[in-house]
């Protein structure tokens, strides 16, 4: 089968190459190798047509094909690389071969033709894709002159779209000339919506490396200060690791009038540090000058995962048995939003779990609600009430527990807890096969013990 091949490629050579010579076509001159850069000008100066699109195996192992890109050799290689496999080809406008390889003259040259940079390839490259990719590239396939041939390309503007690996992004960065030219101060790049994400992650390694003058790069091509990362915004994982430049920069952008884009200040990093117990952070803003009332600092704290917050602003003496302007307490928020532990520091410190504004939820039926069975014994255990709600969330015709959070850990809580075998109650739980939690509550279980007054420790 290959000796057929390369009797058949054989054949398609010698006719392509039979006769008189003939001068190169563009896209001939384009792919010989190596690359002679005044023969692909010559060819440039007959073509016709600047973006008539070239046959490639792939920009940087380009296909050894004959002189001409038409005739039966290319065919052959066209199909008998489609049977063995092989997905690398493309259809390439001259002016990305020219990025490709590195050669600024040819880049200007084919710009002066009319080229356009925004013309995309059969894989939806444009120019500017290609010229971002070489320049952030440590592979030693790139060739040329990768900062020349991208000064050439953006001559009469930074890139118009990106289209860039956040590794690649952060290595073009790195060397300050690439990055002047590709964000130059106050034209950041036009981002999409699907390369936004790389763009936050850059920024996101930026900071994680305590690299500030990266942070200040990546602002400056678009980033959001106030984009979140893996485990806090990108704000707080500068205070943590206490790189005020870095904060300071981050701060600069976000007061920037951006539209989508969400007031962030001090104040607001300080709650997002409490919001992640990322007490370090915290202090490090606060020593910047961050500040927030008792109560935003209580429920900010709430929110905490693991209770660390709640710790470190009873350290300083702040009060956590607050109330925010809805009459809601700490205690609330950890039941929806924190963890176990830092609703077990809240109750320790002896905020009520029994407060709650008239009308609303308490924090016992909001944890049941969302399903949290710890949460739910933890506020038992605290004395919680149950009140009415059990018993009007059980019979209700749209009863949200359909799923086995509800009713296999939050149902035989309440049950324990005192939850009333009304007619009403028992009917709904026939009603959706529970029999077994209806004998449980004919067989009246122990109420909850009554808790102790607490004591704050």
């Amino acid at each position: 089968m290959l000796a057929l091949v390369h009797l058949l490629w054989l054949v398609a050579g010698v006719r392509a190459h039979a006769g008189p010579a003939r001068p190169l076509d563009l896209c001939g001159a384009m792919l010989a190798e190596p690359l002679v850069e005044q023969v692909a000008l010559d060819a440039l100066a007959r073509a016709p047509d600047v973006e008539a699109p070239c046959t490639v195996w792939s920009y940087y192992r380009k296909a050894r094909l004959p002189t001409r890109t038409s005739g039966p050799g290319v065919l052959i290689w066209v199909v008998f690389g489609g049977i063995l496999g092989s997905r690398s080809y493309l259809e390439s406008p001259p002016l990305h071969l020219a990025v490709a390889a590195g050669s600024p003259r040819l880049v200007t040259a084919l710009l002066a033709r009319g080229a356009a940079r925004s013309t995309k390839d059969s894989q939806g490259n444009t120019a500017d894709d290609l010229a971002l990719t070489a320049l952030g590239s440590v592979d030693p396939v790139v060739v040329g002159d990768p900062l020349a041939t991208a000064r050439a390309l953006f001559v009469d503007g930074p890139p118009r779209a990106a289209k860039v690996e956040s590794k690649e992004l952060l290595a073009l960065l790195t060397s300050g000339e690439a990055a002047a030219i590709v964000c130059p101060p106050g034209q950041p790049l036009d981002w999409t919506v699907t390369d936004t994400w790389e763009l936050r992650l850059a920024l996101c390694e930026a900071v994680e490396a305590r690299a500030a003058n990266l942070v200040e790069r990546v602002l400056a091509c678009g980033a959001r200060g106030g984009d979140s990362c893996r485990e806090a915004d990108a704000v707080v994982l500068a205070a943590r690791t206490g790189d005020e430049r870095s904060v300071r920069a981050l701060l600069a952008e976000t007061a920037r009038p951006r539209p989508y884009t969400r007031r962030y200040g001090l104040p607001e990093a300080l709650e997002s540090a409490l919001r992640a117990d990322e007490v370090e952070a915290a202090a490090f803003l606060g020593g910047l000058g961050a500040s927030l009332t008792d109560a935003n600092a209580a429920n900010a704290a709430a929110h905490g995962p693991n209770g660390r917050s709640v710790a470190w602003l009873l350290a300083q003496g702040r009060p956590v048995d607050t109330r925010d302007v809805n009459g809601r307490t700490p205690v609330h928020f950890a039941a929806t939003f924190g963890g176990a532990a830092t609703l077990r520091a809240l109750l320790e410190a002896c905020v009520d779990p029994s407060v709650f504004p008239e009308g609303d939820r308490s924090a016992l039926e909001t944890a049941a609600r969302m399903e949290r069975p710890e949460h739910v014994r933890i506020l038992l255990d605290a004395g919680a009430p149950l009140g009415r709600w059990a018993e009007d969330w059980v019979s209700a015709p749209t009863w949200g527990w359909e799923r086995d959070g509800a009713e296999r850990a939050v149902l035989p809580l309440l049950i324990e807890a005192g939850l009333r075998g009304t007619p009403r109650v028992v009917r709904a739980l026939q009603i959706r096969g529970l029999t077994e939690q209806v004998d449980r509550l004919r067989e009246r279980p122990r109420r909850w013990p009554a808790r102790p007054p607490c004591s704050a420790k």
